[in-house]
């Protein structure tokens, strides 16, 4: 059945931010130049996705389970705006890295780290909702007539 994997993928994610965190922390990395490692919560870091994206993620891979539709739909959503953040932000990720003196190659490899994950979260959702509406029965009633 596809989107059964939503759920790990979602988990795998949830704990791969997780522990990018530490590295945050430890050279202070924020979102931008000025901003610091607090930023992971909502905004990110250079190293560190938006803590509340992983939440949201598991949160759909379990509404999956009650509606495929909503919870795969969200996810896809949801992987769409992370492989879009671990892509084209990369290079104010990048200046945020630097400007905190910390290794910008980390900040390039967890990017790609973190495209990779979203890309198998958006696929296996995209495969959910795409079975899913095709086994959606179809209604037909006619209204009389003829």
């Amino acid at each position: 059945m596809a989107g059964r994997r939503l759920l790990p993928l979602t988990l795998v994610y949830a704990a791969f931010a997780l522990a990018t965190l530490p590295l945050s922390i430890i050279y202070d990395v924020g979102a931008t130049p000025e901003g610091d490692a607090s930023d992971a919560l909502l905004t990110g870091t250079g190293f560190t996705p938006p803590l509340f994206l992983p939440i949201l993620l598991i949160g759909g891979a379990l509404l999956a389970r009650r509606s495929a539709l909503l919870g795969a739909a969200l996810v896809a959503l949801l992987s769409l705006a992370i492989l879009g953040g671990s892509t084209l932000n990369v290079a104010n990720d990048v200046v945020a890295v630097l400007a905190a003196l910390a290794p910008t190659w980390l900040a390039y490899v967890l990017a790609a780290v973190s495209a990779v994950l979203a890309l198998g979260m958006l696929l296996d959702a995209l495969a959910a909702l795409i079975a899913q509406i095709h086994h959606r029965p179809v209604s037909v009633e006619s209204k009389g007539g003829r």
